[in-house]
């Protein structure tokens, strides 16, 4: 089936009638566990310094935790400027990924250098974003062609990104949401409707089934953990 076929269309169609506005953030289960991670996995970073234990971290001044949070702040928010209701923009992101991870070594530095902070979570999942949105970035790079199952995986790759949105910046689900749980249902059945698509497919490239089942098998699990959240966002 080719991208200019009647069920294309119609694919087309359904996907922007059910496509989710995913402009908030919020509380719930962490994404991600981070914590146990102390350093980011991008070849564009390099490797934190590891503390040695005997010597004890030292206090920040509350000018050193204003100054490291306002940063941390400002990193986040311009991370979020790279996608929008319906995709990320890959390219301009990839070309300023490099400037990002270094902001995000810079602060981790700092992160190590003092005692753990309330806002060690941010910093953590602010990494995870970085990572998904890099890794992201490049596989819609990659996989530029009008056939349907690449239409299909990038539309499931800029989904994963999207997502992120349901979570807030300390990476948990943010059940305060407007319709919370009626987006997490209607994105689960358009998933499910790619996937049927996808399926029916005649002639597909064995590294795009590849990728295609690693996102959706992603998807699905950041779906599950946005299921799972309490109302409370506990």
């Amino acid at each position: 089936m080719r991208s200019d076929g009647p069920l294309f269309t119609t694919m087309l169609m359904l996907s922007l009638t059910i496509s989710v506005s995913l402009s908030a953030y919020s509380n719930g289960h962490s994404i991600e566990q981070t914590e146990s991670d102390p350093h980011l996995t991008s070849p564009l970073v390099t490797s934190f310094p590891q503390e040695k234990e005997q010597h004890p971290k030292p206090k920040k001044t509350e000018t050193e935790v204003r100054n490291t949070n306002l940063d941390l702040s400002w990193l986040i928010a311009d991370l979020k400027t790279f996608v929008n209701e319906t995709n990320i923009d890959s390219a301009r992101f990839l070309s300023h990924a490099p400037y990002i991870a270094k902001r995000l070594v810079v602060l981790g530095h700092r992160f190590n250098q003092y005692n753990s902070s309330k806002s060690l979570n941010a910093y953590n999942f602010a990494r995870h974003r970085f990572r998904a949105m890099e890794s992201s970035s490049h596989l819609l790079q990659s996989y530029t062609s009008d056939d349907t199952d690449q239409c299909l995986l990038r539309w499931v790759v800029n989904l994963n990104v999207r997502l992120l949105a349901f979570f807030d910046d300390n990476g948990l689900p943010n059940t305060k949401i407007p319709d919370y749980w009626s987006k997490i249902l209607g994105i689960f059945s358009l998933l499910g409707y790619w996937h049927r698509v996808f399926s029916l497919l005649e002639r597909k490239q064995y590294h795009v089934i590849v990728c295609f089942e690693n996102q959706m098998k992603k998807a699905e699990s950041t779906l599950w953990i946005l299921a799972q959240a309490t109302p409370n966002g506990g």
